[in-house]
């Protein structure tokens, strides 16, 4: 029932005087519609478009209207629309009968003008009243999850931001030490990625941004997060990771992913990145211990020249010596397109 559109009435009854009746007291605010029979009925509603509401008779040859007001109700299709009986079996076992079989309401036989259309109006208005208040508590859970999305996610590229990503550690650190695994953390800070602002904009820069978010998305498994923490600093989450090495080539394999050209509208840009290595147990117990020896080794790359990556050197259990990869150049160059 839409605002401005007549609401649309079904009767069903076997007995042709009975739907004149209604006819001549409705007719004239809503749209009509008939059946003689429940199967009708049934067929009806099958084929479209739905009343809005449906008046049945109780007693009627083959299927009676507690048969036909079940069927509706079962069908989740048909399961909403208000059924008002209407029947001269007016005993309390009827009544309740037909409210247990679905029923909004009962009007007794012989009908009274008044009484039929003010029980139709505000049946009508209950369920218009009732439409708006889903369709608004629909808008009110969209704007609850778009707001929740919002709170949890980085603005420009999408990406989990620090407040989901290190909860998402959190679970990944409990059922590492639940199952016996190892998970490893990276810190990923692009090099030199100031001047690209400067010299072209904060939008080309914003544009680059979204695209190295892209790119490590890209080359990560579903099962792994990447977040984005700071203006040009990003986090990965390897879940499962067999040992330093597999952690060191996912890395690696990052950047140089990473230091591939970047087309942006008028220009190629080019970027290298420096990311440090933290792996659970190895290197730290929780997140914050993590954390802070991912961040330690991402720095110990960047002042090797950038371009490269490290294993957080200071646990007992670490390989011997940092993790690099192949040498290359600190800072990538802007080419026109």
């Amino acid at each position: 029932m839409n605002l401005g559109t007549l609401a649309k009435i079904l009767i069903v009854d076997d007995m042709p005087i009975n739907i004149e009746i209604l006819l001549g007291m409705l007719e004239h605010d809503y749209e009509m519609s008939f059946v003689t029979s429940g199967a009708d009925a049934l067929d009806y509603l099958a084929r479209g478009p739905l009343p809005d509401l449906i008046l049945l008779d109780v007693m009627m040859p083959g299927m009676d209207g507690y048969q036909v007001c079940e069927r509706i109700k079962a069908d989740p299709v048909t399961q909403d629309i208000p059924v008002i009986f209407v029947s001269a079996r007016t005993d309390a076992a009827s009544e309740i009968r037909a409210l247990e079989a679905g029923g909004v309401d009962f009007i007794p036989k012989p009908l009274n003008v008044a009484v039929v259309r003010a029980r139709v109006r505000v049946i009508l208005e209950l369920q218009r009243r009732t439409r708006e208040l889903e369709l608004r508590l629909a808008e009110l859970k969209q704007a609850h999850e778009r707001l929740t999305h919002l709170a949890n996610h980085d603005g420009l590229t999408d990406l989990p931001n620090r407040v989901l990503f290190f909860d998402r550690l959190d679970q990944a650190l409990a059922l590492a030490r639940r199952h016996g695994t190892r998970l490893a953390l990276l810190f990923i800070d692009l090099d030199k990625f100031k001047p690209i602002n400067d010299n072209w904009g904060h939008a080309v820069g914003d544009q680059l941004l979204r695209l190295v978010a892209e790119r490590l998305t890209g080359r990560l498994r579903s099962s792994d997060t990447v977040g984005r923490i700071g203006g040009d600093e990003f986090v990965a989450l390897l879940s499962e990771v067999t040992d330093a090495g597999h952690a060191a080539q996912v890395a690696d394999d990052l950047r140089c992913g990473l230091a591939q050209p970047y087309a942006l509208p008028g220009l190629t840009v080019t970027i290298s990145a420096s990311i440090g290595i933290a792996l659970y147990p190895d290197h730290g117990q929780d997140a914050i211990e993590l954390a802070r020896h991912a961040d330690d080794g991402m720095y110990l790359a960047k002042q090797a020249g950038g371009d490269g990556l490290r294993l957080f050197p200071g646990a007992a259990s670490s390989p011997p010596g940092p993790v690099l990869s192949p040498p290359g150049p600190a800072l990538s160059p802007l080419d026109p397109a």
